[in-house]
């Protein structure tokens, strides 16, 4: 997704959408390791901006919670030292 895609979610969000944005709270999806009932799992969104230095040129969203890679997503390629770090974690 680039940052024009997202503009153009919210500005067609906002043209159907009967609230007010300031009453609309903006989270992200999450997933669990099991099933669960009602409303999806999120986390909300601490503050967003664009990246520096070595993000340069990317739109980041920081959530409110921090969030991991689980052991599937750490790559078999990875620097031994990262992957030891990240399996330890979980």
């Amino acid at each position: 997704m680039h940052l024009i895609d997202l503009i153009n979610a919210i500005n067609e969000t906002l043209k159907v959408e009967k609230r007010h944005p300031k009453d609309i709270e903006v989270v992200i999806t999450t997933q669990l390791p099991y099933i669960t009932c009602g409303q999806l799992p999120c986390v909300g969104v601490r503050c967003v901006g664009m990246g520096f230095d070595w993000e340069a040129g990317q739109f980041r969203i920081t959530p409110e919670d921090e969030l991991m890679a689980v052991k599937h997503d750490v790559p078999k390629k990875s620097d031994g030292v990262a992957r030891e770090l990240s399996l330890s974690q979980m």
